[in-house]
């Protein structure tokens, strides 16, 4: 029986040429998802090769997360990574990648999102909303590679996952909250915040129906 080529086992996991002899050269460059995705389509059809052995079970692989944050001269974001790292040290398996970017435009948020995308198995960032950051985040999502956003979502239009609060609901509350104080000529505290972040219109999409309802806005 004549063995399984190169090219047919590219065509079996739905791959290029290239990216199985990445595989087969077990290259640095190629996503474990994508290795894996080689390996299934190996067994499948019969093709050998000591590069697309199963680890043994005594070597569990480390699952490496990528962490996209914003500066890092800022205090809450240098111990949202300090938790970040705690956490994942506590599941013993999850190796943490963090990168903080201290020039928050769009290339600069994308370049290092494809750089973590190529080396963990999912990464989660924290980026103000525009389009292109969005397609590329997209498509790094197509390509295999879990993506998450945090503490402010991005646009609806999209599919990546969401995680942090839900603002809409925690605003209203604090909406409610100044409503009485409102009523007895109470001092009111003002909220600054940025509108770079869609977290803000969904914030206001929470508080200012509640608020309204004092006659002040």
């Amino acid at each position: 029986m004549q063995r399984p080529t190169i090219r047919e086992l590219a065509a079996a996991a739905g791959v290029s040429v290239a990216t199985v002899n990445r595989v087969l050269a077990d290259s640095s460059q190629v996503r474990p998802r994508m290795r894996e995705q080689v390996r299934a389509a190996a067994s499948k059809i019969g093709f050998q090769a000591s590069a697309l052995q199963t680890p043994p079970p005594t070597a569990t692989a480390k699952c490496k997360l990528g962490f996209v944050l914003p500066q890092a001269e800022r205090a809450f974001y240098r111990c949202f990574a300090d938790a970040l790292k705690a956490v994942s040290a506590s599941h013993g398996n999850v190796e943490p990648l963090v990168r903080h970017i201290e020039d928050m435009s769009p290339p600069s948020i994308i370049n290092t999102a494809r750089s973590l995308a190529s080396e963990c198995n999912a990464i989660a960032v924290i980026t103000t909303t525009h389009p292109l950051v969005g397609e590329a985040l997209e498509q790094i999502r197509l390509e295999g590679v879990p993506v998450f956003a945090l503490l402010s979502p991005l646009s609806e239009s999209n599919h990546i996952n969401y995680v942090g609060p839900d603002t809409g609901k925690s605003d209203g509350l604090r909406a409610g909250f100044l409503n009485t104080p409102a009523r007895r000529r109470a001092k009111s505290a003002s909220f600054m915040t940025t509108l770079a972040f869609v977290t803000m219109r969904w914030s206001r999409s929470g508080f200012d129906p509640t608020f309204a309802s004092t006659g002040l806005i």
